[in-house]
């Protein structure tokens, strides 16, 4: 069995041609229950700020788990996402939160 954990922090910002600046925050765990199945937790903030437009300052968060298997020359990944004010956008007509479900299969040759 083994753990692995990693963070990143972007402490100087990502300017962006409209003059928003994103400041990010990530973290991430992986945990290998055995050879074939592998599971993750992702967690990312961001924040914004810079907009003449105040509802574009807000803090962007996303939770995700993760679950991977091997089924020898196939792997199967699911990701399930949760997000709030995406893009920083906050206020209560945005509607900028929401969930993602995604399942893939990959090969090897």
């Amino acid at each position: 069995m083994n753990l692995a954990a990693g963070a990143a922090l972007n402490p100087n910002g990502e300017s962006s041609t409209r003059g928003i600046e994103r400041d990010t925050q990530r973290i991430g765990v992986t945990f290998a229950v055995n050879k074939d199945l592998t599971l993750g937790l992702v967690q990312t903030k961001t924040d914004n700020s810079g907009s003449a437009t105040a509802t574009e300052n807000g803090t962007e968060k996303v939770q995700a788990v993760q679950v991977g298997y091997s089924l020898g020359p196939v792997a199967l990944s699911l990701t399930h996402a949760k997000f709030d004010d995406l893009a920083g956008r906050t206020g209560t007509s945005v509607g900028d939160n929401g969930t993602l479900s995604i399942a893939r299969l990959s090969t090897r040759f």
